[in-house]
């Protein structure tokens, strides 16, 4: 696969109407379209899809039909010619629908993160004890008189 080239899904709509040879060569002919453009099937395997096509009710209608043959195909192409393709394939009379989205690569789950704080299941769980807090003993210093401390600041400011 040449790395400018993306991987595409092409979801068309068809005409009920068609028979089963008549849409088998329609989608031949779009295959056709994509391999003129340079597009290829050659796909992994992680982007395979079986081509059939099914009948599907529509919710609203599209060009006056309220059924369609629905079938989506997967492809590599040029980006350039995406464009171009899905016009021509648009353009054609039996094709109610056509829509062309890039396919995007899977990006793997993230994993759930680790918990970082290793617990262990205990059975029994023994409740907390609580301690005795014992209260502080304030001891209370003798009250010094004013005329004491007149006289040390006397012979502190006399020194």
């Amino acid at each position: 696969m040449n790395e400018q080239n993306k991987i595409y899904q092409l979801t068309c709509l068809f005409s009920p109407l068609l028979s089963s040879e008549e849409s088998d060569k329609l989608v031949q002919k779009i295959k056709k379209e994509i391999t003129d453009r340079e597009g290829s099937f050659d796909l992994p395997s992680a982007f395979l899809v079986k081509e059939n096509l099914t009948k599907k009710r529509l919710s609203y209608p599209i060009k006056k039909e309220q059924e369609a043959l629905f079938i989506n195909i997967n492809f590599t192409a040029p980006a350039e010619a995406i464009g171009q393709i899905v016009n021509q394939i648009g353009s054609e009379k039996d094709v109610l629908r056509c829509l062309a989205t890039l396919e995007k690569k899977s990006k793997p789950k993230p994993q759930p993160a680790k918990n970082e704080f290793d617990f262990e299941f205990v059975d029994k769980v023994e409740p907390l004890v609580k301690k005795e807090i014992e209260p502080e003993i304030k001891t209370s210093k003798e009250k010094v008189k004013i005329e004491e401390l007149d006289k040390k600041l006397e012979e502190i400011l006399n020194q």
